[in-house]
């Protein structure tokens, strides 16, 4: 389920329903396309999700708490400019305000991130830890939560958590961000099995495994393999959504046909 290939058949496998309720002050203009929500926009995977779903004639609703913000707003909407933006600061208040405006809503890409801290336990800040989980778990989680009912009445929907793999390369003062990595890729996993008799599918993308596969690809070959983790840090991890080879490999997101 973690692959590509695995990740693009799961979403690619049935047609979802426009039928989700409740559909209130629909948006006239976008009525015939299929809608998907991808959470904190600007960040992350955020630019290269919302890229490939634009490109597959999804209207995308892209969300973002800097939106509120005129000049973020702005900034994103000259970029993206068929995306309908929203700023809500809570996930249950954006659940709320999207389904009001859009009646339905097919593809859910909760993009979740935060800056990973590398610092010894005995410097470690709690309050860090905790900011990791409500980022990464705590936030999700009730998205989710507050998404569910609509994806119940419609009988489907599509879920992707843009979580990590970076727990398979753990490096060293990396407790907190793996401990709630870690706890987000449980969730996808126990939620999948909760969903999935409902119609509606879960799971995950983890983008780190392809920037850990590309440092180890272009290497220097006096550059021995352990020493792959520390330059790792170098590359950007919010740099993965604006590259074009990110947008590339972001395709498999997409549910991009209809069962009949």
């Amino acid at each position: 389920m973690h692959s590509a290939l695995t990740l693009n058949i799961f979403l690619s496998s049935a047609t979802l329903s426009v039928n989700q309720a409740p559909k209130r002050h629909k948006d006239l203009a976008v009525v015939d396309k299929r809608c998907a929500l991808v959470t904190n926009a600007c960040d992350f995977a955020g630019p290269a999700a919302v890229a490939a779903l634009s490109a597959a004639n999804f209207q995308v609703i892209a969300h973002d708490r800097s939106f509120i913000e005129d000049h973020q707003r702005a900034n994103f909407q000259h970029r993206h400019p068929d995306a309908i933006l929203f700023d809500e600061q809570e996930p249950e208040a954006l659940v709320e305000a999207v389904w009001t405006r859009m009646g339905a809503v097919e593809v859910l890409v909760s993009n979740d991130h935060h800056p990973a801290r590398h610092v010894d336990i005995e410097s470690a800040s709690v309050s860090d830890l905790r900011a990791n989980l409500d980022m990464l778990v705590v936030r999700p989680f009730r998205l989710i939560k507050a998404v569910v009912p609509y994806f119940r009445a419609a009988k489907s929907g599509r879920i992707v958590l843009i979580t990590s793999c970076r727990t398979k390369l753990p490096m060293a003062g990396g407790a907190a961000p793996d401990a709630a990595r870690d706890a987000a890729n449980a969730l996808v996993r126990s939620l999948a099995i909760d969903l999935a008799p409902q119609g509606i599918s879960v799971t995950q993308w983890r983008p780190t495994i392809y920037i850990a596969r590309h440092i180890i690809r272009t290497r220097p070959l006096s550059m021995p393999l352990r020493a792959v983790p520390m330059s790792r840090r170098s590359y950007r991890l919010g740099g993965l959504g604006v590259r074009t080879r990110s947008a590339r490999s972001s395709h498999f997101l997409l549910p991009t046909t209809r069962a009949s």
